[in-house]
Formats: C-alpha cells, structure tokens, sequence
C-alpha cells in the first residue's frame, strides 16, 4: 500500500455480514528476509522503488518498509519500521518517517510519526513540518492489525479459492481511521515481474465505502513472497527475493 492510497482515502463502516475474521493460519517466511520492487504507474513508466525486510527479535517481527517515489518531478519518501507480535502478528509499535513535497494535502517537509498498541488502545505522537501535534489515544477492535503491516499480513490467511475474512485497518496518518476491510481469494494466475514467473494466488481487498480494489498476488509456495501489487494508483513488481 502506498501513501496516494492513505491521501485519497475517506472511511467509515461496519463488519460486513456472514464473513469470518481474519486469522494468521501461519507464519510462512524465515527469520530474516529482504524482498524488494519496482513501482510503476498504471502506464507501466517506472517512478520508484519499495524495500521490505523481516528480522526476528525476541519474540517480534521488526517489518521494515522503504518507499521512494517521483511524480512530477517531486521526491516522496516513506520508512516504516513496524514491531508486531511473531506468534499473531498483532501490531505493539510503528516508526514512520515521511517526506513530504509540495502540493499535497498536508503540510510539506519532513513528518515523523510514532504509534504504540497496549490493552486495547492506539496512542500516537506526531511531529509535523509545523510543530509538534497533541498526542492522542484511541479504543481499536480486537480484529485490528496496522495498515502499514498488511503486505505481510496477506501472506498468511489459507489461500484457498473463495475464501473471505475481514478485518479493522488501522490508518494513522494524516489523520486516524479505522474501516472494514474485507480480503477474497479470488484464483491463480501466472505473473511475469523482473524476477522471473511466479505461479500465484491474486487476492482482492476492498475498504468500507472505498469504490478502489486493492489487489496482490502471492507466489502458491511458501514464503509466499508478494510479487505483485496493483492498488490502481500504483504497481509494485518483485525484483528482488532471498533466493534471487
């Protein structure tokens, strides 16, 4: 997911009825994994690149993102480093560092922002290009995971033909929100990225009143390496796997 998706999204809603709730079924990738990816627009120029790594420590997942992007000339940064639990993969704390060019929706420069998850609660602490903004501390739902972690996230429901659960995504920035989000296996496809052919499972992900699809392709055997996104903004493509 990238920061045009946070920007242009407004969200409400409830649990969609008859659909389970999301569940980590396993924890396919290893110990330490670096995965990384080419993002092109939707006419397939390359604009910028995406660097996800895993490392294993004491008990967490430190998920690290690093995304670069150019449009219009103007330089977006995003680095995330998200803690979560390794046996459920729920979120205990983000680091996110986010530059910020002119002409967007908020302030430019540089944003820093940090979110800490305990007893049921979200706290934030964000400093602008502006000032400091007032912490704050809100209630999540038990079926919530962080926005920031759910490339990961999707490489572990059973992906089986059909399948469909839902979830809280928590967004944190610019300003928090916490919709339905609701996951499909929708099939197999084969996908050609710079890495090579990969046999995959394409999963879709739709938003409480977001009229966008989200879709993501994962390799059929384990670790189940995300080798494609398409968020219709964006277009990650693998270029890079430990066994590259």
């Amino acid at each position: 997911m990238t920061l045009l998706v946070v920007l242009c999204i407004t969200l409400a809603g409830c649990c969609p009825p008859g659909v389970a709730t999301l569940t980590v079924s396993e924890i396919p990738w290893p110990d330490e994994e670096m995965t990384s990816y080419i993002i092109q627009d939707q006419g397939g120029d390359t604009i910028g690149s995406f660097n996800m790594t895993i490392h294993k420590e004491n008990g967490t997942y430190l998920l690290t993102q690093q995304l670069e992007l150019t449009i219009e000339n103007e330089q977006i940064a995003d680095d995330v480093i998200i803690t979560v639990d390794a046996t459920d993969l729920k979120p205990i704390s983000e680091a996110r560092t986010l530059s910020i060019p002119p002409g967007m929706i908020v302030a430019e420069g540089i944003w820093e922002l940090n979110a800490s998850y305990n007893a049921g609660q979200l706290t934030v602490e964000t400093e602008t290009p502006v000032g400091p903004k007032e912490p704050y501390t809100v209630d999540v739902a038990e079926d919530a995971f962080a926005h920031d972690q759910v490339l990961c996230l999707l490489r572990t429901p059973p992906y089986e033909d059909g399948y469909t659960a839902s979830y809280t995504n928590i967004f944190i920035w610019p300003n928090i929100e916490m919709p339905k989000a609701t996951i499909t296996v929708t099939g197999r496809e084969t996908v050609e990225v710079p890495a090579g052919s990969f046999d995959c499972y394409k999963l879709e992900l739709s938003l409480e009143n977001v009229p966008q699809k989200y879709y993501f392709w994962y390799g059929v055997n384990e670790p189940h390496y995300l080798v494609k996104y398409d968020n219709e903004f964006n277009i990650f493509l693998l270029t890079k796997h430990p066994y590259s």
